[in-house]
């Protein structure tokens, strides 16, 4: 776990890059995180495309995604069992650096990790904090409410074309809008792994 930089091969990552930041790529539209209020704040609306859905492939129709997001886990040495979920997100730009709401994308266990497309500010933050499963709360997000005034900050990463950042899926984590380029796109990649011996 932790922070890799040039995941992909040059070739890899432009064939991966092309295909997702072209004019032609699907992007639908999205809202922050954790809102039922659209209207809470207009720079907390984005953009995703769900690729992965269930473990089911529903958006792939080059066959390039998938099996790069695999070679990318494989090359960060992860124990893949199978990718659960795969949504690309893309914020655009905004006055300043806003929270999407801190969250875990998953009730159990598993593993995040975020493959950059392009260089951008609007850090990823981790939070010391995880999601407990078996604990008395029903769900994260009711958990996340609970302990939302007492989060911790583990780290901070600077989005960067080509660089994996792996960590415990349910440790709470949020993405922070940019303000310096026109869209800040991640991979957002749930999957669970088998344990090394």
């Amino acid at each position: 776990m932790g922070v890799i930089d040039n995941i992909l091969s040059e070739e890899d990552f432009k064939t991966l890059h092309d295909e997702i930041m072209s004019e032609d790529f699907p992007w639908y539209y999205g809202r922050k995180v954790y809102s039922d209020d659209i209207y809470e704040n207009f720079f907390l609306i984005g953009w995703k495309n769900t690729i992965v859905n269930g473990t089911k492939v529903v958006y792939d129709p080059n066959n390039i995604i998938v099996p790069l997001v695999k070679k990318a886990l494989i090359n960060a040495g992860e124990e893949l069992n199978e990718i659960v979920r795969l949504r690309i997100v893309l914020n655009t730009t905004s006055d300043k650096n806003y929270l999407n709401g801190p969250h875990v994308d998953l009730d159990y266990r598993h593993r995040t990790a975020l493959l950059y497309l392009n260089d951008s500010d609007g850090n990823t933050i981790l939070y010391n904090e995880k999601f407990d499963p078996t604990g008395d709360y029903a769900d994260s997000k009711m958990y996340q409410e609970k302990i939302q005034s007492n989060l911790t900050i583990q780290s901070e990463v600077e989005p960067k074309a080509n660089r994996l950042f792996i960590f415990n899926g349910l440790n709470y984590h949020t993405g922070t809008t940019p303000t310096k380029v026109p869209r800040r796109v991640i991979m957002n990649i749930n999957y669970t792994y088998n344990v090394k011996k």
